[in-house]
């Protein structure tokens, strides 16, 4: 999903694809943003941790890293 994203393509055919709503596309989309952000910064999340809170912590990295 996140490679189809970053090419642009429209969420509608990648929900198709995969059979998933659009939120659930959107979330596992976000999860792999931020298991791409955990990897850059050098961590590795555990398996034991919620997609959540593997995001909510991407999103923390990423704004150490701007500001």
């Amino acid at each position: 999903i996140v490679w189809l994203r970053a090419n642009r393509k429209p969420w509608k055919p990648i929900c198709w694809q995969f059979g998933l709503s659009r939120t659930a596309a959107t979330k596992r989309w976000q999860y792999g943003i931020a298991l791409i952000t955990w990897r850059l910064n050098g961590r590795v999340p555990s398996s034991k941790r919620s997609k959540r809170f593997v995001i909510e912590n991407a999103d923390r990295l990423s704004r150490k890293i701007v500001l």
